[in-house]
């Protein structure tokens, strides 16, 4: 009889896939998939109740992967559902090395599926060494997590250049320049690097 079951779910952008199993590692159920919405949230918790009181299972861990922006909310809501409420729920937000490392060990053969990950995720919890989410802690962590990743995004990838380009328009409207053509890529690489140079 099962004592505690393990919920390895993988968060996509699209949809959640979940896999339960205990803690000698045996499926407690076939692999299910949600849409990564409310509803598909509220179903997801709902099979873990199901799987729960079909078990006599009173300790849930439940563990995905810290996927930026895709897990955040789902973690959230788990940690505050009230449906959990009855149970002893620990919510583990695992790095993504941590899980990629662990499947090394599983050996090559693995597919690389949404399934195979939750339950990849699922075993890593339960090989244990993992601390469970706190949001007392997190709380302070948080905002400084968001205006890093903020950063890290304005500063990386095809907005960098909108913002060059922004940013050149200000200098030069600061400065009281004219140019004929202010919209060239030189000109906003230019004020771009200027800036960036200011802020490091």
């Amino acid at each position: 009889m099962a004592q505690v079951i393990f919920a390895g779910i993988d968060v996509s952008a699209p949809k959640l896939d979940l896999v339960c199993i205990d803690e000698h590692g045996i499926q407690l159920s076939s692999s299910r998939s949600f849409p990564n919405n409310l509803e598909g949230a509220n179903a997801l918790v709902q099979t873990l109740v199901s799987i729960a009181n079909r078990f006599n299972v009173n300790k849930l861990n439940i563990g995905l992967e810290a996927t930026s922006v895709y897990s955040v909310y789902l973690r959230n809501f788990l940690t505050d559902a009230p449906q959990l409420k009855p149970y002893s729920v620990e919510v583990f937000e695992i790095n993504p090395s941590l899980v990629a490392g662990f499947k090394k060990a599983f050996g090559s053969k693995l597919p690389k599926t949404d399934a195979i990950d939750a339950y990849i995720i699922a075993e890593r919890m339960r090989f244990g060494h993992l601390a469970p989410y706190n949001s007392q802690a997190a709380s302070v962590t948080e905002p400084l997590r968001q205006l890093t990743r903020l950063r890290v995004h304005l500063n990386i990838g095809p907005f960098a250049y909108i913002k060059g380009f922004f940013y050149a328009f200000y200098l030069l409207g600061s400065f009281g320049c004219t140019l004929p053509n202010p919209c060239s890529p030189p000109v906003s690489c230019i004020h771009t690097a200027v800036f960036f140079d200011d802020l490091y």
